[in-house]
């Protein structure tokens, strides 16, 4: 059940923060990005333009996907990962330093795997580092047999 709500609330995250970013970028035709924005044009016209690669146990799950970084109001970021959207991956980012809000990494070897961070559980857990454009995202979480498993995705928006 705990998984469950999780999945639930990892998916209104990040589907509220796309919902926020749509409405955004349709709300007029003034141009609302600053000169401090943290995705390049082509994201912001809504077009994958950058690359991802995650990592679990050591071992690439996905490399070069495209990537569609879109910033959000509060100087947060959705960073959606590959342009299918039935494997809703992605990573919600928030504030200058980021923090992670959320990490979707969907099926990662038969696990669901998600993690929000309004709602720690043990074993689980996300930190972000900023390099210009490059987001590197590193946590852990745990695997159906209990055991603690890490991922990374680094991902650059262009």
């Amino acid at each position: 059940m705990e998984n469950a709500l999780k999945i639930g609330l990892v998916l209104a995250v990040c589907g509220a923060a796309v919902v926020t970013v749509g409405l955004t970028g349709c709300s007029n035709d003034k141009d609302t990005q600053s000169g401090n924005s943290t995705a390049g044009s082509a994201s912001a016209n809504g077009q994958y333009s950058g690359a991802t690669t995650i990592v679990v146990a050591d071992k690439p799950l996905v490399t070069g996907a495209p990537t569609l970084c879109s910033p959000l109001p509060d100087s947060g970021l959705v960073i959606n990962i590959g342009q299918n959207t039935a494997d809703g991956r992605g990573v919600v980012l928030k504030g200058d330093p980021p923090s992670v809000e959320g990490v979707e990494l969907a099926n990662v070897n038969g696990q669901y795997v998600s993690y929000v961070a309004s709602t720690p559980q043990e074993g689980w857990g996300a930190t972000v580092t900023k390099d210009g454009k490059h987001y590197s995202v590193k946590g852990t979480f745990k695997n159906d047999h209990g055991e603690v498993t890490s991922y990374q995705v680094d991902a650059t928006c262009s």
